[in-house]
Formats: structure tokens, sequence, C-alpha cells
């Protein structure tokens, strides 16, 4: 089976982050980390290690931030599930080599803050989900290239007002 769930320490060191050290990783496709509490950072370069991952969810833990760094490479990942953290902010290039993503779930974190056009680059999203979180205003072109968006969940923010045009370019929503 090409899945690898962790509740622990079993798959993950947390310390170094070493990544399933066997040979085998080009095998992984799907990569679940829930409720481990000793991991508040991901690793660097993720997919370099695991190249074929298309599915990657790490749920319940105190991971503190994103960027781009964490999914470089990433040209095969299509899930990306990080709920139930303490993400903060959305840089503008966080999601920048993730070109064939379609499901993007980032729910109940602590997000208060996205840059201007962060899912420029997500041109095959098709489900966002920024639900339960801090967020209480959107910049104009957050959405803007995302021409297969059919869903998106902004439910339970803090946001006051949408700036126009904000979903000019999403005719599936």
């Amino acid at each position: 089976n090409n899945h690898f769930s962790s509740t622990d320490d079993t798959f993950i060191n947390a310390s170094d982050f070493t990544i399933l050290t066997n040979n085998s990783n080009t095998e992984v496709h799907e990569l679940s980390i829930i409720g481990n509490e000793t991991i508040k950072f991901l690793p660097i370069f993720l997919c370099k290690k695991l190249p074929n991952l298309h599915h990657f969810r790490a749920n319940w833990s105190p991971i503190k931030s994103i960027s781009r760094s964490n999914f470089r490479d990433c040209n095969q990942l299509t899930v990306l599930i990080l709920n139930y953290n303490e993400i903060a902010t959305i840089g503008g290039e966080t999601f920048g080599d993730l070109s064939q993503l379609r499901h993007l779930e980032l729910k109940h974190n602590l997000i208060k803050s996205i840059d201007e056009n962060p899912f420029k680059h997500l041109h095959n999203l098709f489900s966002l989900d920024l639900s339960e979180n801090e967020i209480s205003s959107l910049p104009q072109f957050a959405f803007q290239n995302l021409s297969f968006l059919s869903r998106l969940d902004l439910k339970f923010n803090k946001i006051q007002a949408l700036p126009m045009p904000l979903f000019c370019q999403n005719t599936d929503l």
C-alpha cells in the first residue's frame, strides 16, 4: 500500500524531519500526519524525498507557518490538507510550485492575513477551504486565475467587506 499515516514518530522523526528513510520513497503517494504535537514546521523540500506524493495531510499539529520551500518540486501534489494547525499567514508565493493542486484545505488555523493573489499558480484548483480562521479582509485579487474554482468556503471568519471585483474570473462559483 502506498499510504502512510503517523500519529506518533513511527515514520516522521520530528527532530530532523527525516521522512521515510527507506529507499522506496518514490512509491509513497499519500502521507498523513495527524495529531503529532512535536511537529511545529513542515520539512523544507518535502517532495525531494517523496517525488510522487499526490496527497499530503498534516492536521491537529502545532504547525506555525508554511512557505514555498515546503512545497518546492511538489508537482504531483493534487490534495493538500493542513487543518487544525496554528498557521497565521499565507504568503504570496507559498503555493507557487503546486500547479497540479486541485483541493486545498486550511480550515481552523489562525490565518489573519492573506497576501495579494497567493493562489495565482493554482490553475487547476477546484476546491478551497479557508473556513474557521480569523480572516478580516481579502485582497482584491486573492482568487484571480482560479478559473476552475467551484467550491470556496470562507465561513466563520471575521470578514467585514469583500473588495470588488473579487470573483470576476471565477465563473464556476
